[in-house]
């Protein structure tokens, strides 16, 4: 991984000195232009990467088994409220069906979810579960999101077997391109543009970016 790295960063260098390899391109802006497309093409694939190691990471670890992380069940309030301590909306949507408390070997929290109905009415409301809101600790072990996102996968496909089908938003204003889905194998299908698109009585959408849908089988 890190060769790969090695190479992608000496691939940018290289990169420079095409433009004192071709002084026959008089046009500054064709330089240029050469100049972004190679830097997008590097970009790509430094991206898929990053997503191909995280797949990998999870995959050395079976679903529900992962090392040092566990999954608790809540049924009060507990994950509402640290969630709506630390992520950065600091709310929480109304009618959640499951809250879910990742902790690990010494009983720290290292994130919760909160599942629930689809916000939007157009979507199944009994066979589609939505990700309403998911927040995880800078200071924890690598790809915890997405291995966790395995592990409550797996609790659903066990508990709620009515269930067929899952999404998730990822904000492109918060900065978030759904890498952690990505790496969990989930695919994008669509989105939302910017705006309030919240229709479900006392829940109030506070990120009005554009966003982008992921989705999955349990």
């Amino acid at each position: 991984m890190k060769f790969a790295f090695v190479q992608i960063a000496r691939s940018r260098m290289n990169a420079k000195f095409v433009t004192s390899a071709i002084p026959a391109l008089e046009n500054t802006q064709k330089v240029n232009a050469l100049m972004v497309g190679l830097n997008q093409i590097i970009d790509i694939l430094y991206s898929r990467l990053v997503i191909d190691y995280m797949i990998e990471q999870i995959k050395l670890f079976p679903d529900g088994e992962q090392k040092n992380v566990r999954l608790y069940v809540e049924h009060d309030t507990t994950v509402d409220n640290w969630i709506r301590e630390y992520h950065y909306l600091h709310s929480v949507p109304a009618g959640a069906i499951l809250r879910f408390c990742f902790k690990n070997a010494s009983e720290e929290i290292l994130g919760c979810m909160m599942w629930g109905r689809p916000t939007s009415r157009k979507i199944n409301q009994k066979n589609i579960l939505e990700l309403t809101r998911m927040y995880f600790v800078d200071d924890t072990e690598a790809f915890i999101e997405s291995k966790c996102l395995s592990m409550a996968r797996k609790y659903i496909r066990k508990h709620c077997p009515n269930v067929k089908g899952l999404i998730a938003y990822s904000s492109t204003g918060a900065g978030h391109e759904g890498i952690v889905y990505q790496a969990d194998n989930w695919y994008a299908l669509g989105g939302q543009k910017g705006g309030n698109w919240e229709n479900r009585e006392h829940r109030i959408n506070r990120d009005l970016s554009t966003k982008i849908r992921w989705t999955r089988s349990p």
